[in-house]
């Protein structure tokens, strides 16, 4: 089966299971990796954003 990547799919296990691709768009999370400069790291997410994907 060929991958894709899914647009209303918000189940990270329903993902794979039907072969899709979860794609992060954010440069975000590698910038702060990335920053030596920084030792503690606090993300939120909005309300009902999929905890499951986070």
């Amino acid at each position: 089966m060929a991958e894709r990547i899914a647009q209303d799919i918000a189940d990270f296990r329903k993902l794979r299971e039907n072969g899709c691709v979860y794609v992060d768009k954010t440069d975000l999370l590698h910038t702060l990796v990335c920053d030596p400069t920084r030792s503690l790291y606090f993300i939120s997410r909005p309300r009902r954003f999929g905890k499951s994907l986070m």
